[in-house]
């Protein structure tokens, strides 16, 4: 019984230790889209409650085409814009501006209702987050600790 208690201790320890790991805001911010689909722990990242649809990000309902230029040599150059994702986030779940200095991806962030309606309303906090990062979609934050 013992050996078995211990086993189920040590694989509990292992998990938990395996399912976050600690990143430098700026390392976060200057490569996001090596964390994709991993979860990660930010400290000290400042967040507004405030109106989260008033974010450049959410507004993006499509992504514009590429546009062709022309050159001297009638050749024609195609220039891709770097555009947001689109922010739906799924039922149950609010938009949430943390604000990540020096972010060169656009991002959108996500938290459960439940949780958002426990948070400071209107005002602006530094917490840390655990997120689920989402290059592509909307990046789950799954655990807030307010800072004092």
């Amino acid at each position: 019984m013992k050996k078995l208690l211990f086993l189920i201790t040590l694989s509990f320890v292992f998990g938990q230790s395996q399912a976050q790991n600690k990143v430098a805001t700026s390392d976060f911010a200057r490569r996001p889209h090596f964390y994709q689909g991993k979860t990660i722990l930010l400290s000290n990242v400042a967040i507004n409650t405030g109106n989260a649809s008033s974010n450049d990000q959410s507004k993006a309902k499509s992504r514009p085409r590429p546009t062709p230029l022309q050159n001297n040599l009638n050749e024609k150059i195609w220039m891709f814009t770097a555009t947001p994702p689109r922010c739906r986030p799924a039922t149950g779940w609010t938009l949430i501006n943390p604000d990540i200095p020096n972010l060169n991806t656009p991002l959108c962030f996500a938290v459960m209702t439940r949780i958002f309606d426990r948070l400071p309303q209107n005002k602006s906090f530094n917490a840390d987050i655990l997120v689920e990062v989402d290059v592509r979609g909307v990046s789950q934050i799954k655990r807030i600790r307010v800072l004092k």
